[in-house]
């Protein structure tokens, strides 16, 4: 029989591999205890040997060797046949009747994990075996060790078969190859069974022969003795030999060696490998012992803290496997590695059982699988900005009939170790797609889901391409599925998983890394790798309430990921204050208890009815999404979306920041952070909810004027900024268009300072600004009217005459009506006075103030012209009015002289028949300032200046030329109008050079006659292509001169199609597409005739290039037509910033595109659709939605039909036949998956 000790023992070493188990080992062991090296002949003996090892749990033949015994196992290919089938081949052909069921029995699976279970670890049997074609008989010695390998948890059966009667083989085959290869396997088996060369301790091999050898000699003398195994491992001694290097790390290796044997009363101690040591000690007191030896390895390095973990096992007196109890005390070891509390633990039942767990799960998972015991289970994602579901995440839960619920955290980690985690992955993708077409009925519009991956995905099969062929047999579109991958596993071979993410990517999946903040090197794993979103781990909200330092680092984690460009999403929400501070700092999304733990999938609709969770429309996706981009802890809160350089102003955190939704004449806090929040209770409006109310009831007087602003940005894309004082406190407020859904329009809105905030500097310099603003003024007086008060804050005594008079404000605007103004004015003074209505005389004429004139007066008798201004502000709970009164400017009173003058009128008596309401005073004071203005400029002299600002302003585009028809220069306009952004681009070059005419000759030949002949060309109308449009310019030419000389040429165009020319703008529209800006049918239709007529008048070939959109149907569906119409934009730009200066580009239908370019040969043709295609497969998200455009292309050329409906047709065909090809090349590739 064969030693099973040794058996063991070999697979021990090989740290339970059993690829590369070799039978030699263990026959040589058994068969010869002297090892005496001339008895054997290795060749012989591999020849007649048997050996094949089993992975039971996965029913796999992983390793075979046959030697003359002529197996029925050589019959099959070992990877494709299974070991229940060679087993079951076996006995209906090879073996005896009678030995039939006892053969099945020794071989079957459910009985070897059965027997393992139970404690067997070791099975042998003899049977008489038929073989070959002459059914020659063998008698065969089989053996069978089981063992659960540790690295993988799954339990393996090693065989060994050899000819029970032959025990002496000779030499017979002279391979020189197998003979050097097995000599060299025994020389390092003898190797083995010698003791280390650092510690001069036994190897594991000779410990184990040594211990059993001992224990066997004590059963037989009926001693019986409490066997206890350490099995000792060193925590930071890999830390120790990077630091120091190897030779210092084996000094400590020799120094622990030493203090082992000192301290543990034993012979038997051996070095396993590395830093593992193993002792078996009959002593009490080893538990004191292992103490001592922790206490000498701290004192050995006072700079590297090295510390012994011990496990141990107490052998049981029925028990004589050695290399089982030394597992044991392992598992034990391993048990306390984590552990900063103690050093050693002692084996129990605890351990046990979670091993006989391990293998449990181990060997279930496939029947789980098949079973439903594993089910996917929902948890919604939500948008923090709207509360509304926007995808899921897919869990698994094991509910089992053995153990009940078995916690994920508990088999994932067993799966993983046991490298059999792609199962369970592999079974969530498949439910998840499977589900997918339930969702879009049930549900409507299906969310996203994102589903874990794990490392092992990747080595183990093809994850992607497994998950990109289901969703493409059940039509999932790539963008309803996210990945998810967790960060500790980033940190080994970077090279290899930044290849795979970016392949992922690259199919247009979205990555997220799952758990950040969890690892040890979560920033080096973002300067590696690029993810789409991070899941910021749980942990951060634990002790949200209690730590400060939790919100910080959620704070610089979510700044840093906006500033990088990555979505952020927080998992583990379950208080209102977590979501609030979240949503504050501009936190994507969340996930947690607070909305729903995860739920079956049978249970996801009822889940959302009854937490009143929306789920959000899919057209948003793209509108969300931009606003997620937006920082709110940035000084640059746009650099994701336009801003790239930002002003120096805002060089400072904590600047106030909302996102502010416009829709109609309503408006949304969209998320706005806690510095915007501070900033409105500092101005008197409470927080954001109240000054929604405030701007939505019209009772925010700043109201018109910041929606005016907003409208504006929009319109000019530009930022524009406001001052506006609340609650006596001046405020600037900047204001940027972000996006729009429908009739909503998102802004992003920063007040950049507060004057109570301002810098010192600021704060002087406005205080200056302030005291010369009052010296503008003649008098400035200050009114609150619910207390009938009234303060001076600034009076000019020598331009405006005041006596102080008691009493309060009613008061006094009484002796200032009877005393100063003047009679005809007193009614309509009083009634402007009348404050109690201020505020909505001021909204109605939507101005923040009011103002007119009245006559007051100065000295004894005479009255002068006064403009009063009444500001409404409040301070606090308290409306005030600011009182401004200045005499009517010098300037005014010259124009009322000489407009009086020019009427025959005198204004200083009849002011009824004068309504000097502003806008009619504006309207005639500027009559009659136009006409002193016209005769002003007719003095003076039109100098290089005036020429310059001329050209320069001119609304017409105007160049000038040299006698080689070269450009020389051009205007603003000019360059404006056809998109050059810098002169150096066309200054010496022709117009044919540029290739901007549908016709060059006719431009030509007019300039070689202005040039030659000092001809004049006016209101000559040509074709013009302008980004890939065809524009009809009214253009001029004449010739310049010098000296009487031409030397050169200028000229100016002006394009019909602006609409100050009138109806020309009309025909413009008509040939326009009016989303994308290129021709529509119609004038891509016209421009094909032009062409054709330049053909037959030049033979000069042209060609037409459709362009499909390939899949935009999904594009609508999936996002709405406002992000399809954004797809097409997107197409339309790149064709025509890359192919419209010298190509006509039209849109002809929903999808397609057409272009007709003049051509030479196909050669020009393919080389323009090679470009597209590449120019197309750039993009890869439009609007934060990743977004893939491929486009299908035909082409013909006119020449090749002489006819327009000819070469249409032609081109048209092969775009689709190109579609059609390109199906099949994709359907090809999924098959040769499956």
């Amino acid at each position: 029989m064969i030693n099973k000790q040794l058996y063991g023992d070999t697979m021990k070493k090989n740290n339970n591999d059993m690829s590369t188990i070799n039978p030699v080992y263990i026959w040589l062991a058994n068969k010869n205890k002297s090892l005496s090296s001339g008895y054997f002949s290795y060749v012989n003996f591999m020849k007649h040997l048997c050996f094949f090892n089993i992975n039971i749990t996965d029913d796999k033949i992983e390793k075979v060797h046959i030697g003359e015994i002529n197996n029925p196992i050589t019959r099959f290919n070992k990877e494709k046949i299974s070991y229940d089938k060679i087993y079951k081949n076996l006995i209906i052909y090879n073996v005896e009747d009678e030995n039939k069921n006892e053969v099945s029995d020794f071989f079957d699976r459910k009985n070897l994990i059965d027997e393992y279970d139970s404690g067997a670890s070791y099975k042998e049997i003899t049977i008489e075996l038929y073989v070959g074609a002459e059914r020659k008989k063998h008698e065969l010695c089989i053996n069978c060790q089981l063992l659960l390998n540790e690295e993988n948890n799954k339990l393996y059966g090693y065989f060994l078969a050899v000819e029970a009667k032959n025990n002496k083989f000779e030499l017979s085959v002279d391979d020189k190859e197998i003979r050097k290869e097995y000599k060299q396997q025994y020389i390092q088996f003898k190797d083995d069974m010698k003791n280390d060369k650092l510690t001069n301790l036994p190897g594991m091999s000779k410990f184990n022969e040594l211990v059993y050898k001992e224990i066997e000699n004590d059963r037989k003398n009926k001693i019986f003795k409490n066997y206890k195994f350490i099995y000792i491992d060193v925590n930071g001694f890999k830390f120790f030999n990077d630091s120091y290097g190897f030779k210092e790390g084996d000094r400590f290796l020799i120094y622990l060696s030493n203090q082992i044997r000192s301290i543990f009363v034993t012979k038997f101690i051996s070095r396993f490998y590395d830093d593992h040591f193993v002792v078996c000690s009959s002593d009490d007191d080893v538990i004191s012992q292992v103490v001592r030896l922790h206490q000498a390895a701290l004192a050995y390095s006072s700079d590297e803290k090295l510390e012994i973990k011990a496990g141990i096992y107490t052998m049981q007196d029925y028990e004589d496997d050695v290399s089982g109890a030394c597992d044991k005390a392992k598992l034990a070891c391993q048990h306390v590695k984590n552990r900063f509390d103690t050093c050693y633990y002692c084996y129990d039942d605890s351990i046990g059982q979670k091993m006989r767990k391990e293998h449990y799960i181990v060997s279930n998972i496939d029947t789980a699988l098949k079973n439903g015991y594993i089910e996917v289970y929902y948890q919604p994602i939500i948008r923090n900005m709207t509360g509304e579901i926007c995808s899921w995440e897919a869990l698994v839960r094991w509910n089992d009939p053995k153990y009940g619920i078995i916690n994920p955290g508990e088999f994932i980690n067993v799966l993983e170790k046991a490298r059999m985690i792609c199962k369970v992955d592999v079974y969530v993708i498949n439910q998840v797609i499977k589900q997918y077409g339930d969702r879009k009925r049930n549900l409507g519009d299906p969310k996203p889901v994102s589903i874990n991956l794990s490392r092992l995905d990747f080595e183990l099969c093809d994850i992607i391409g497994i998950m990109d062929s289901l969703r493409k047999a059940y039509h999932v579109p790539r963008e309803c599925i996210h990945v998810e991958i967790t960060e500790s596993i980033l940190d080994k071979d970077v090279e290899f998983l930044k290849g795979k993410i970016k392949s992922i990517q690259e199919k247009g999946y979205e990555v997220w890394m799952d758990d950040f903040g969890s690892g040890y090197s979560s920033f080096n794993v973002l300067k590696d790798y690029n993810f789409d979103v991070l899941k910021i781990d749980m942990k951060f909200l634990k002790d949200f309430d209690t730590n400060e330092k939790s919100r910080e680092i959620l704070v610089s984690i979510v700044n840093m990921a906006k500033r990088l460009g990555i979505g952020t999403l927080a998992e583990g929400v379950e208080t209102q204050a977590q979501l609030d501070f979240l949503r504050s700092i501009g936190c994507d999304r969340v996930q947690g208890f607070y909305y729903s733990k995860p739920v079956p999938y049978k249970n996801t609709i009822r889940m959302l009815e009854n937490k009143k969770i929306a789920r959000e429309k899919n057209e948003k996706v793209a509108y969300y999404s931009k606003l997620g981009k937006i920082n709110l802890l940035s000084h640059a809160p746009l650099f994701n979306i336009k801003e790239k350089i930002y002003n120096e102003m805002e060089k400072s955190m904590g600047i106030p920041i909302a996102i502010v939704e416009a829709r109609g004449n309503t408006i949304r806090f969209i998320t706005a952070n806690n510095e915007f929040e501070k900033m409105l209770e500092m101005i008197g409006q409470k927080d954001s909810k109240r000054m929604e109310e405030r701007y939505n009831n019209d009772m925010w007087e700043s109201k018109r004027e910041i929606m005016a602003l907003a409208l504006q940005t929009k319109a000019e894309g530009q930022t524009k900024q406001i001052d506006i004082i609340e609650n006596g406190i001046m405020c600037n407020f900047k204001i940027d268009y972000i996006d729009s859904y429908d009739d909503s329009n998102a802004y992003l809105v920063r007040v950049l300072y507060v004057d109570s905030e301002l810098s010192t500097l600021k704060e002087r310099m406005m205080e200056a600004d302030v005291r010369f603003l009052y010296s503008l003024f003649a008098c400035i007086d200050s009114i609150c009217y619910e207390d009938d008060r009234m303060d001076n804050l600034y009076l000019n005594p020598v331009r405006f005459h005041r006596k102080s008079t008691e009493g309060g404000y009613r008061n006094r605007m009484k002796y200032v009506e009877e005393n100063l103004i003047h009679e005809a004015d007193r009614k309509r003074f009083r009634e402007f006075m009348e404050l109690d209505k201020l505020r909505k005389r001021c909204n109605k004429q939507e101005k923040k103030f009011i103002e007119d004139m009245f006559r007051i007066k100065r000295g004894k008798n005479k009255y002068i012209w006064f403009f009063i201004w009444l500001i409404p502000y409040s301070v606090g709970n308290k409306e005030f009015v600011l009182a401004c009164i200045n005499e009517v400017p010098v300037i005014i009173r010259n124009f009322i002289s000489g407009y009086q003058k020019m009427l025959g009128i005198d204004l200083s008596d009849v002011y009824d028949d004068i309504k000097l309401t502003e806008s009619e005073f504006v309207k005639r004071t500027e009559e009659a300032y136009s006409i002193y203005e016209r005769s002003f400029y007719n003095r003076l002299s039109i100098d290089q200046e005036v020429l310059r600002n001329l050209l320069e302003y001119s609304d017409r585009g105007i160049f000038w030329k040299d006698t080689d028809r070269r450009f020389i220069d051009i205007n603003k306009k000019f360059m404006e109008f056809y998109n050059i952004q810098s002169k150096r681009d066309i200054i010496g070059k022709t117009d044919e050079e540029m290739g901007w005419h549908v016709n060059p000759d006719i431009a030509k030949t007019d300039e070689y006659r202005v040039i030659t002949e000092g001809a004049v060309i006016k209101n000559k109308k040509i074709n013009c292509i302008v980004q890939g449009s065809v524009h009809d310019l009214i253009i001029e030419k004449r010739p310049l001169y010098l000296s009487g000389e031409i030397v050169g040429m200028i000229g100016n165009f002006r394009d019909v199609s602006d609409s100050e020319f009138g109806d020309n703008n009309f025909s413009t529209l008509a040939i326009t597409d009016e989303l994308t800006q290129v021709l529509n049918r119609r004038g891509f239709g016209e421009m094909l005739e032009k062409y054709e007529k330049e053909y037959y008048r030049n033979m000069a070939d042209f060609a037409i290039i459709y362009i499909d959109i390939d899949d935009f149907k999904y594009y609508n569906d999936t996002f709405g037509h406002q992000f399809g119409d954004k797809v097409l934009k997107t197409v339309s730009r790149i064709l025509q910033e890359n192919h419209g200066g010298r190509n006509v580009i039209a849109r002809v239908g929903g999808d397609e595109f057409v272009i007709i370019m003049k051509a030479r040969s196909m050669e020009d043709v393919r080389k323009l659709e090679l470009e597209i295609y590449s120019e197309m497969a750039e993009v890869s998200e439009i609007d934060s939605i990743m977004c893939k455009i491929s486009v299908s292309i035909g082409s013909a050329c006119y020449s090749d039909s002489n006819n327009i409906s000819d070469t249409i047709e032609h081109a048209d065909h092969r775009m689709y036949e190109s579609k059609i090809r390109k199906k099949k090349i994709k359907n090809s590739k999924e098959k040769n998956k499956e």
